[in-house]
């Protein structure tokens, strides 16, 4: 008898990241889909992370399940306090592997 088969990982590289779960909310920004996936919480304590993909094309539906390969992506925003201390504030997100 043949035993199912299981899906795993990809093997992964430098700034890689394998994203399963569920599509949130999903937007059209000028050529890129942005979704919003949510991932499971690691336990029944714990709540679940939300994560910004964007692709080139759209993943999925909202409600869909989906598994992506994506590199990590951002920018440095700097300024300076009220205290004229600066500051480096880092936003990122995910960009599908496609």
């Amino acid at each position: 008898m043949n035993s199912p088969a299981v899906l795993t990982a990809p093997t992964l590289k430098v700034n890689q990241i394998f994203i399963q779960g569920r599509i949130e909310h999903l937007t059209k920004f000028e050529d890129k889909f942005e979704h919003i996936i949510v991932t499971p919480a690691p336990d029944a304590y714990s709540k679940p992370s939300l994560m910004r993909v964007n692709a080139s094309s759209r993943l999925g539906q909202r409600g869909e399940e989906v598994k992506v390969l994506c590199v990590f992506n951002g920018w440095a925003n700097n300024y300076s306090n009220k205290n004229n201390e600066p500051v480096k504030d880092v936003k990122g997100f995910f960009v599908a592997v496609e």
